[in-house]
């Protein structure tokens, strides 16, 4: 390995396969006859914690993409929690004073038991052979990265648990889980391997870690901090979300770290542009960051990322980000009822050139 930080990614590497192994992931096979093994590659990420530490992660990842429906698989959806709930439990959490904290499943989908017959080639740089010589791979026991039931079996095996524990999933949102005990309540909401739990009794949350603790490999992160790009902070009264670490990246990543801040998200007289891009995929990429910002913690973007357009309407909103980057979503307690409000939007052949229309809610 050519790599200034080999020692770390060797050591990544070798982690992984200790993971394989303790989680009893596979048995050495030599492959039956008429039977086709699926492809293996090593991925490798570094990972920041909230404390902007970097970790190598090395993942040993089935090429799924081979795999054939039918004979390697059957179903595989999976929910993930939606940002509308994340934002909700804050709410919750202000109003009924409860503690919000998260935790991480290490190696989730190695938990998952597969049922179809799977061999996997074994991962490059750490291949045994049999003591006649023969060429050996791995066949599944569990679950493995890149396999297309991966998402599905772990979370087949995590609802089980819950359940088990005494959680009802939500009927609106299947990875929303919630206990009761006497006046007490717990909160989980999941999504995939990272859990965020929020509680008005410390007994029940640390009585649920243990639960987990029994099950699964569990890292406590205690108190919420960063969760998918949002950093949180707690104070009493009050929780507070930003993604000032996101938008600096994104900023970073399109060239755009040193421009000029913009007042608004659009200029006053904003016209649409709906002819051909001049750079098709930088602008899907922008659009992409936009929409993940807007929905998680910038609703004053809702508008304009609807109707941008072009290029250099999308920069025009990334200079406005700049700008405002320090922006935040602020839940306050309050002894008022909550309510529920909604909003739609919609419009018919707004665009000049093609008559198009906007839909949405």
């Amino acid at each position: 390995m050519g790599s200034p930080q080999a020692r770390e990614w060797e050591q990544a590497m070798q982690e992984e396969i200790s993971s394989l192994k303790e989680n009893d992931t596979y048995e050495l096979s030599t492959l039956p006859e008429g039977k086709a093994s699926v492809g293996g590659k090593w991925v490798y990420t570094t990972k920041q914690d909230q404390n902007g530490i970097e970790t190598f992660k090395a993942r040993y990842v089935a090429k799924g993409y081979s795999q054939v429906k039918g004979i390697d698989y059957q179903e595989t959806f999976a929910p993930t929690a939606s940002i509308t709930s994340i934002r909700v439990l804050m709410q919750l959490a202000v109003k009924h004073d409860r503690i919000v904290h998260q935790m991480d499943v290490k190696t989730a989908y190695l938990h998952a038991p597969i049922t179809q017959e799977l061999y996997i080639d074994q991962p490059q740089g750490f291949e045994e052979v049999s003591e006649s010589g023969e060429r050996l791979v791995y066949r599944l026991k569990k679950s493995l990265y890149g396999l297309k039931q991966s998402g599905r079996k772990w979370n087949i095996l995590l609802h089980e648990h819950l359940a088990n524990d005494g959680f009802v999933r939500n009927h609106a949102d299947h990875c929303v889980y919630k206990k009761q005990v006497d006046d007490k309540i717990v909160i989980v909401i999941v999504w995939v391997d990272d859990l965020i739990i929020a509680s008005d009794s410390m007994r029940l949350m640390e009585e649920f870690k243990e639960s987990m603790k029994t099950q699964f490999k569990m890292k406590d992160l205690g108190r919420i901090t960063f969760f998918l790009g949002m950093d949180f902070k707690q104070s009493k009264g009050e929780i507070k979300i930003n993604q000032k670490r996101f938008i600096l990246k994104i900023l970073e990543r399109f060239g755009m770290i040193d421009c000029k801040p913009r007042l608004t998200p659009c200029e006053q007289r904003l016209e649409f542009n709906c002819g051909e891009l001049t750079n098709a995929r930088q602008y899907r990429e922008m659009i992409g960051s936009l929409i993940y910002a807007m929905t998680c913690t910038r609703p004053d973007l809702s508008w304009i990322v609807s109707r941008t357009g072009d290029l250099i309407a999308a920069k025009h909103v990334l200079r406005y980000l700049k700008g405002t980057v320090d922006y935040e979503l602020c839940f306050k307690k309050s002894d008022a009822d909550l309510q529920l409000t909604a909003y739609s939007d919609s419009d018919w052949a707004s665009c000049l050139e093609d008559r198009r229309s906007t839909t949405g809610y």
